[in-house]
């Protein structure tokens, strides 16, 4: 059976090898290897030598920790991290251990900082030969800061991936095609590299497309809805940088805060009794209720009532509609 030294000892660092007694001396504190001194001095060090060819992930968690806690990585173990260096110990871990490695960076309050140690350490070469933390990456991950504070003041809702944002910032200089092959190998996840691809093909004709004079609500929203929060996001720190598609990032703020939270009280349950056979025709008649709510043409529920209605007629007179049926959201449409 392991002894607690034993099992302290294969911790990552000597500030979680601390314990804990339970029993005979209930509370007392079990320090083998200084980590208790090191907590005091803000110190982040390895317990042995062999730590990082046992695991080359401690380094980047040994990063993330003296970023996060305001630490100092010890001399000694800042010369292992070189060691690891030159013996390429990196090339060694599986693209999806590196990945998730550099997703918990991403998603630390200020990643800019682990991303800055991991440069002075020499370590992106084992990430792409060509990444880099240069001029415009830094900047946006600066923009990006910003937007997310924004962005969690404006949207109540959890659940952004803070990392999205700051990976395309960081990734984007390698072009589409390298950033999607290194994404698959780092594991990241399949739906969100692919889309990110295609966002990355659509970039400039979508700015360029926002940023014209006249776009009503609904083709604002037609544009933005296929895209993740994250890379709208990702979008409007981009903009703060540059002053000619300023409109472009008014555009989707709007989208963001007003026009994603727009529904009409309509259901298809509403259009069944108003006499509309089921079938493709809901859903047409639903969207086009939809967009006239986004560009405020109608306001109450009788306006609704009165345009489906409108809506209903053109659609019996063309006899469009199919006999097929028909899956309506019930509750509202959006």
């Amino acid at each position: 059976r392991s002894s607690i030294k034993k099992d302290l000892y294969r911790r990552d660092f000597t500030i979680n090898a601390l314990a804990i007694r339970l029993n005979r001396t209930p509370g007392e504190l079990l320090d083998f290897f200084g980590g208790r001194r090191d907590l005091k001095d803000k110190i982040v060090r390895v317990l042995h030598s062999l730590s990082f060819v046992e695991d080359p992930t401690r380094v980047f968690r040994a990063i993330r920790f003296e970023q996060r806690f305001g630490f100092q990585i010890s001399k000694e173990t800042q010369h292992f991290i070189q060691q690891a260096e030159t013996m390429e110990l990196f090339h060694r871990l599986s693209g999806t251990r590196l990945g998730n490695e550099l997703i918990h960076i991403l998603e630390e309050p200020e990643p800019a900082k682990g991303i800055q140690r991991l440069s002075q350490f020499k370590l992106l070469p084992f990430i792409h030969s060509k990444l880099h933390w240069k001029e415009p990456a830094p900047a946006l991950f600066a923009s990006g800061e910003k937007i997310l504070a924004w962005n969690e003041v404006e949207n109540a809702k959890p659940g952004t991936e803070r990392w999205l944002l700051y990976a395309l910032a960081w990734f984007e200089s390698l072009g589409k095609t390298e950033l999607v092959k290194t994404w698959k190998r780092l594991g990241f996840p399949q739906r969100t590299t692919a889309t990110v691809g295609e966002f990355l093909q659509a970039q400039s004709t979508l700015i360029r497309t926002l940023n014209k004079k006249h776009l009503a609500p609904s083709e604002i929203y037609d544009l933005l809805t296929p895209w993740p929060k994250e890379l709208l996001l990702f979008l409007m720190a981009k903009a703060q940088s540059k002053p000619t598609i300023h409109v472009a990032m008014e555009r989707i703020r709007d989208y963001l805060t007003t026009f994603q939270h727009i529904a009409i009280t309509i259901t298809g349950h509403d259009l069944e009794d108003m006499g509309l056979p089921k079938g493709p025709a809901y859903r047409r008649v639903l969207d086009r209720i939809f967009k006239a709510k986004l560009d405020s043409l109608v306001v109450t529920q009788e306006d609704e009532y009165r345009l489906a209605k409108t809506f209903i007629q053109q659609e019996t007179a063309s006899g469009s509609h199919s006999k097929s049926p028909s899956v309506v959201r019930k509750g509202g449409w959006r």
